[in-house]
């Protein structure tokens, strides 16, 4: 061998060394973008939680001021005295303000923010951790039981015009007499309080809910 091919073998990769070299970045690379996106998505959390915390202090004010024990994020929107809580998921959509409110109990604050599938459950503003949920939509099929989930069950309320549910989607009971009053300037407590002449669809629904994050 010549000293000049001895200088390129020395100094050059073969095909097998070049192709190791390129796995060995590709994992490394994975890795790193597999940090960074677990990183982006424990700031959405905290994003999350943070928005939760400024949306029961804004609640509190509101409360004292109708003597209210749960307050809607809508109705805090409506007074000007909150805005539109956007959906840190999904950054060109916002946070439901009709699922999202702040309940008060024995001097305390219970707080529920609905962000797309992520959510905040009746949780008590003064506890350390503020966990968040990633839940599935209302179904009326049974959900099988699974390790790590929980499967709630509820009865939700709409009611029909034209054949069609007004509402975009089912509520329970509470929620759909504050919007179905809100629409008719009425006071009903209690739905079967509601003349037949409203065609009310009631049903059981279920949904899976799964802790993705804490504070």
């Amino acid at each position: 061998m010549t000293n000049k091919k001895r200088k390129k073998r020395e100094f050059g990769f073969s095909a097998t060394e070049f192709l190791t070299v390129m796995v060995v970045a590709t994992i490394l690379l994975a890795i790193l973008l597999s940090f960074a996106l677990d990183i982006a998505q424990k700031e959405k959390y905290r994003v999350m939680q943070y928005n939760a915390t400024l949306f029961g202090y804004s609640a509190s004010s509101f409360a004292l001021e109708e003597g209210a024990k749960k307050v809607y994020l809508q109705e805090l929107i409506d007074d000007k005295m909150f805005v539109s809580i956007k959906n840190p998921f999904s950054g060109d959509k916002y946070c439901d303000s009709y699922q999202s409110f702040i309940e008060f109990e024995d001097d305390k604050k219970y707080v529920t923010l609905r962000c797309g599938d992520y959510l905040i459950d009746h949780q008590d503003m003064l506890e350390e951790t503020i966990p968040i949920y990633q839940v599935s939509e209302w179904t009326t099929k049974k959900i099988k039981e699974k390790k790590n989930v929980i499967i709630e069950e509820k009865v939700l309320y709409n009611y029909l015009q034209k054949n069609k549910e007004v509402f975009p989607v089912n509520y329970p009971e509470d929620t759909f007499l504050f919007l179905f009053n809100k629409a008719y300037h009425s006071s009903y407590e209690k739905v079967k309080e509601i003349p037949n002449t409203y065609d009310i669809v009631k049903n059981t629904y279920y949904r899976s809910k799964t802790i993705v994050a804490e504070r």
